[in-house]
């Protein structure tokens, strides 16, 4: 029972940071388009 609620906080951190690194990479995008458009 132990492993399996460490695996859910594992995986729950894990989706976590992929989606703070996706949000970060989608600003990066929108400061490169805002940039050409200037």
């Amino acid at each position: 029972m132990a492993s399996l609620s460490v695996c859910l906080c594992v995986c729950v951190w894990f989706f976590f940071f992929l989606e703070k690194n996706k949000t970060k990479h989608i600003k990066c995008l929108n400061a490169k388009k805002s940039r050409k458009g200037k």
